[in-house]
Formats: C-alpha cells, sequence, structure tokens
C-alpha cells in the first residue's frame, strides 16, 4: 500500500511517503524514494515505476518551476511530461486517447509554497486544502491528517 501525503503549511510544503513497493505477490523496501526535492520543487509520486522514472529523471524541474504565473506553470509541466514522455517513447496525452498504461500514476507537487497534484492524463490541478494524500493508502492517510 503506497500513501504520499502532503502538508503546506506556513507557505512551505512538506512531503513523505512509505518505502514499500509491490509487485504482484513480492514486496520490497525499496531504495528508490517515492519523494525527491527536484531543483525548487519537491516531489511525490505513485503508481508504475517508468511514471516515477519519467518525473524524476526526465523533467527540467528548474525550467518548470521558473514560470511566472500558475497558468504558465499548469501548461510548462504538461508540456515538460509529454515531451519527456515522449521522447522515451511514451505517448502521453491529455485527451485519455493513446495513453500509454504502463505509466500509470499520480504525482504531488510543491512549488512556491503552493501544492498541486497531476496524474498520466497530464491533468495538473491546485490543491486547496492544507493536506493531501495520494496511493493505494490514500484514504487511511487522510483520515490520519484530517484527525
Amino acid at each position: 500500500m503506497t500513501a504520499i501525503v502532503a502538508v503546506v503549511e506556513r507557505g512551505k510544503v512538506y512531503l513523505g511517503a512509505d518505502s514499500m513497493v509491490a509487485s504482484g505477490d513480492t514486496v520490497i523496501v525499496s531504495r528508490d524514494p517515492k519523494v525527491w526535492q527536484a531543483g525548487p520543487c519537491v516531489v511525490g509520486a505513485c503508481g508504475h515505476a517508468a511514471w516515477w522514472e519519467l518525473l524524476r529523471d526526465r523533467v527540467e524541474w528548474d525550467r518548470v518551476s521558473r514560470c511566472e504565473s500558475e497558468r504558465e506553470f499548469r501548461r510548462e509541466l504538461v508540456d515538460e511530461i509529454r515531451s519527456r514522455g515522449q521522447s522515451i517513447g511514451i505517448d502521453l496525452r491529455d485527451d485519455g486517447e493513446g495513453d500509454d498504461d504502463s505509466v500509470a500514476g499520480q504525482a504531488l507537487i510543491g512549488v512556491g509554497g503552493a501544492l498541486y497534484l497531476t496524474d498520466h492524463y497530464l491533468t495538473v490541478t491546485r490543491v486547496s486544502e492544507p493536506h493531501a494524500a495520494i496511493g493505494s493508502g490514500q484514504g487511511p492517510a487522510l483520515g490520519v491528517l484530517y484527525a
């Protein structure tokens, strides 16, 4: 069960995650982080390993984070994920057509004190709550955050 949690407090975004990875009936503790610092951004991803690798190893977060407005950030993030995915043979489209389900996943992104949620359909949403969670452990994690 993956749980990635985010808390926004006093203009800062904090992310945390578990370290378990499951593949079929096999469950291990992974050395690959589900949450990482990416330039001025903090990113937490869940889903298929290809999604993590795309976000962690391919996206140029420094370029994306320099956007002047929220609208520009969303557009640049979608363009960056799409183009980086295409460069390694992954077809991500925001219309849901032609998507490669082998990269299905979600991510929480903290930048400039704001928290965003995105997924492999390239939907980018600013989270209005002071906390959020993604992954199969989302329900229990949110229960603890709301307590």
